[in-house]
């Protein structure tokens, strides 16, 4: 038993899962229609049980996909200072060192072709203040 008193969730196998329009399933379609995704028989061992359920749709909404970003469009990406290889690289492919945010800038697709894209930020942070 859990703190409300009911008896703790018994643990259910699937044994089959079903779609919509296969035998035994022609019932919950006609209720459900195309909001029906499966439906699938589980056993209840413990309780001894076969059990019929049904996973439905509830709501649905239009998908925001991010608008693509332009292949010219200038990024910030961290690359570390031991990473000399990768500098080479950012060098050659038109990248510029910005030592006031201490980021590489360059083109979108430069940093896709190098395999950086979890590497571009989203905002930059604020330059630093003072020498170094």
């Amino acid at each position: 038993m859990n703190d409300t008193g009911a008896p703790p969730p018994a643990r259910l196998d699937f044994r089959k899962t079903l779609r919509p329009g296969e035998r035994r399933t022609r019932k919950l379609l006609g209720i459900y229609g195309n909001d029906l995704v499966s439906v699938r028989y589980r056993h209840d061992e413990a309780a001894g049980v076969r059990l019929k359920t049904a996973e439905i749709v509830v709501s649905r909404a239009k998908l925001r996909r991010p608008k693509a970003m332009p292949p010219s469009a200038l990024v910030y990406a961290k690359v570390e200072p031991w990473e000399k290889p990768l500098h080479e690289k950012l060098k050659k492919g038109g990248a510029r060192w910005d030592p006031r945010i201490r980021l590489w800038r360059m083109r979108y697709d430069t940093a896709l072709s190098l395999g950086l894209r979890r590497r571009i930020l989203k905002s930059l942070p604020k330059p630093e203040s003072g020498h170094r």
